[in-house]
């Protein structure tokens, strides 16, 4: 078998080597590797790349690897089909965490705890749930999942977030309001929280998470909606807010999620797994949140 997943420019994919080339020196026929991408390929080479892959899946035919540098080896002890949800959706969430790690662990030995909102529970959002709960493991760290959707959150709590929030779909009016129903889930108020991830990116979802904040706390964004958000910059000085950017990461931080996974014991998101023929559909599902977890293209031998 072997999974390609589902996402809005699709970017990676788990390949198992059929074939033995000149290309493969060092890697054994039978291996899974994920793919990488050069920092200098541009959208249009690599949306070439994508597409001549998907078509050897598709027909059946087998893959060269002609530069090996954008190749990882993947152990046996991970399954394709996870292996595959790597190189965007796992390492977006992995990288997202890591820029959030020291303002939790800060917080962990001033107050001798730490807490993370994560902003949107689909797929990303389960991903960084179940990342962050083994990469804080054995910590005292509260993970909160805020989202619109009461379905998704339910499904976010039992996954193991320690608490949900439902939120409307527009700011509140009164921030001190809302921040004092955040008290409710932030330990009665007497801490915000040290980071926010936002998986959404909106400019209500900014400032939801944005306001959340403790001094010196941060807020990550990941979410390509393409909002424009305003941000008080007296406060952003007085407070020392950091507010941070993140696409995807690195091929080291690839290497170091793979290890993670192998060395954790991470839960995987929910999986879907749909034929090539159904991507429109399940693409039209995704946009409109009706996908639970990732969306998978399962190819059959």
């Amino acid at each position: 078998m072997k999974s390609l997943e589902v996402t809005q420019i699709q970017r990676n994919m788990a390949l198992k080597l059929e074939t033995q080339s000149s290309y493969t020196h060092g890697v054994a026929v039978g291996n899974v590797m994920c793919v990488t991408w050069e920092e200098a390929m541009n959208v249009t080479t690599i949306l070439l790349t994508i597409i001549t892959m998907v078509l050897a899946l598709h027909m059946q035919e087998d893959i060269q690897a002609h530069n090996l540098d954008i190749l990882i080896k993947v152990p046996d002890s991970i399954p394709p089909e996870v292996a595959c949800m790597l190189p965007c959706s796992g390492l977006t969430t992995f990288s997202a965490l890591q820029k959030t790690k020291p303002f939790i662990e800060e917080g962990v030995q001033t107050r001798g705890d730490g807490r993370l909102l994560i902003v949107g529970a689909g797929g990303l959002g389960n991903w960084c749930l179940q990342l962050g709960k083994a990469m804080f493991d054995g910590k005292k760290v509260f993970i909160t999942v805020a989202d619109i959707s009461q379905e998704k959150l339910d499904q976010a709590e039992e996954d193991g977030a320690d608490f949900i929030q439902l939120w409307k779909t527009k700011s509140p009016t009164n921030f001190a309001e809302y921040i004092k129903e955040m008290g409710v889930i932030t330990q009665a108020g007497k801490h915000k929280f040290d980071a926010a991830i936002d998986f959404v990116g909106t400019k209500d979802t900014f400032n939801f998470s944005y306001r959340a904040l403790r001094q010196k706390g941060t807020i990550v964004n990941v979410g390509l909606y393409g909002a424009i958000a305003d941000v008080p910059l007296s406060e952003l000085a007085i407070k020392q807010f950091v507010i941070q950017g993140n696409f995807v990461g690195t091929k080291s931080s690839l290497k170091e999620l793979i290890n993670f996974i192998q060395d954790r014991n991470v839960k995987y998101p929910h999986l879907e797994f749909i034929k090539l023929s159904d991507i429109n559909e399940t693409h039209e599902r995704m946009k409109q949140g009706k996908v639970k977890g990732r969306a998978l293209i399962k190819f059959e031998k």
